[in-house]
């Protein structure tokens, strides 16, 4: 399902890439992969309190520049990447929209050309808060379809709405909080072919909404994903990330 990228990579427009990485590296090889993070992602990265939130950062943004690279002709650390004032990251210039996002070990990375996109990724885990979490967060809908599951498969489906929340809500650049308060997601069961959502138009008006396409992904066993891609339902291509 993870493929190994051809040697000639290309993105046409309209196109979708998800790429996986491991962030599991050897002392070496995160050592090269420092060596291409600006002064201000170090920062970043340095402000975690656990050493293996830190070092899972700074592979994590590594990587991104260096799946950006293979799209855009300039060296990864000279990537011109700023963000939002939602803090979603992007390039100053060209076409290409991409975003990121790691849990534990594992980072997904989504890159189009000409769509916005917003990607999550999540260890499936138990919480001890999820009731609260369902009453601030999710929809009438999502509540009563994971009040009626227990164990395991209800904390399958309960990151399974997450991730599909988070992705919409990075997509559309607006802060989680923000855009959870405004997302009416179905509570449909997994789905790797894709379904219409309509999500926010924008942060001021409250009720103008604009298509956008949804679905799930499996990153791994144990872990759920979902992606959402602007007016468009591209196949995406999967590749795996070799550093």
């Amino acid at each position: 399902m993870w493929a190994i990228p051809p040697e000639r990579l290309s993105l046409d427009a309209g196109g979708l890439h998800v790429w996986r990485a491991s962030l599991d590296l050897s002392v070496g090889v995160r050592e090269r992969l420092d060596g291409m993070l600006t002064p201000g992602e170090k920062e970043q990265c340095g402000r975690f309190v656990r050493a293996g939130d830190r070092t899972r950062c700074a592979a994590a943004r590594a990587s991104l520049r260096v799946v950006l690279a293979k799209y855009v002709p300039v060296d990864p650390q000279s990537l011109p990447i700023a963000a939002e004032a939602s803090g979603k990251p992007f390039l100053v210039s060209g076409d290409i929209h991409f975003n990121m996002s790691h849990s534990d070990d594992l980072v997904l990375i989504a890159v189009s050309r000409g769509r916005r996109v917003g990607i999550d990724i999540e260890r499936i885990r138990g919480l001890r808060d999820m009731d609260a979490i369902l009453d601030g967060f999710f929809s009438d809908g999502e509540r009563a379809s994971l009040r009626s599951r227990t164990g395991p498969e209800r904390a399958r489906a309960f990151f399974l709405f997450w991730t599909r929340r988070e992705a919409a809500a990075k997509a559309i650049g607006l802060g989680i909080y923000e855009a959870f308060a405004r997302l009416d997601l179905p509570p449909r069961d997994t789905d790797t072919t894709g379904f219409r959502v309509q999500l926010p138009l924008s942060r001021t008006v409250t009720d103008a909404t604009a298509g956008w396409w949804m679905r799930d992904i499996h990153p791994a066993p144990g872990f759920a994903g979902a992606l959402c891609v602007e007016e468009a339902n591209p196949e995406p291509f999967l590749y795996s990330l070799q550093i």
